[in-house]
């Protein structure tokens, strides 16, 4: 059990339902809403427990779930669970909180514990997606709650 227990909100899409045990034997899952039959487990997210929950983003032919482990955010293809990217990302005390928020192929991802946010650009490659830093600051440090987009700038 993780130090202050589960609190991700699972995300439900179309006919699957994703969760993040975050255990051994699988860290991302996507289960069959109905019957819950799994369909597809990830075993190759490092980190423990993040306490933050998944989105969807349609990015570079992948319907992607973006999430954070303690140390890191990735982009997983809702489809065949094959991780597309992961970015290291940990603060001091190893506890990512705050969702990531998506727009076309950027992922806005902070924090809290001093670590500040920073934007990504997901770029396609052979393997799934390269990232590249496009800025940082320690400004924006959102430890709880939310980051949210509207009309083209990042309230948090």
């Amino acid at each position: 059990m993780p130090e202050y227990g589960y609190s991700e909100s699972v995300l439900v899409d179309g006919s699957n339902l994703y969760v993040k045990p975050a255990g051994k034997k699988g860290y991302q899952v996507c289960l069959d809403k109905i019957t819950g039959k799994t369909l597809w487990v990830n075993t190759d997210i490092p980190g423990t427990m993040a306490y933050n929950s998944a989105v969807i983003r349609e990015t570079g032919g992948y319907r992607q779930l973006i999430s954070a482990s303690s140390d890191y955010f990735y982009g997983i293809d809702s489809i065949s669970g094959k991780l597309l990217w992961k970015f290291n990302f940990m603060n001091q005390r190893e506890l990512n909180l705050t969702d990531a928020v998506c727009f076309e192929n950027y992922v806005f991802i902070t924090s809290g514990y001093g670590k500040g946010s920073l934007l990504l650009r997901l770029k396609p490659s052979m393997t799934g997606f390269d990232t590249e830093q496009l800025w940082k600051s320690k400004l924006m440090d959102n430890h709880h709650g939310g980051v949210v987009l509207h009309n083209g700038y990042l309230y948090g």
